[in-house]
């Protein structure tokens, strides 16, 4: 069975409220797939990383930056002061 058969069996059976929602979020997932998207694409990576995982990521860069460059001042950001921008 497909997935849209599935769906279609699915509706059948629901209760009309069930049906209004399903419908008001397929329209609405059709209409922000076809409008183009304001948003930086990077964006949709927002908020995947904990503090702690963003921070060591950080060091890291910081780190193999210094292997690559002569930049013997170079210093990362402090994640905190990232938080106030």
């Amino acid at each position: 069975m497909t997935a849209k058969q599935r769906l279609i069996q699915g509706i059948e059976q629901a209760p009309d409220p069930l049906i209004e929602k399903v419908l008001d979020s397929l329209l609405k997932a059709k209409s922000a797939r076809n409008r183009p998207s304001s948003i930086h694409p990077l964006a949709q990576f927002a908020g995947i990383l904990s503090d702690d995982e963003a921070q060591e990521l950080q060091v890291t860069i910081a780190n193999e930056w210094k292997l690559v460059t002569d930049d013997s001042d170079f210093q990362y950001v402090d994640l905190p002061s990232i938080e106030k921008w």
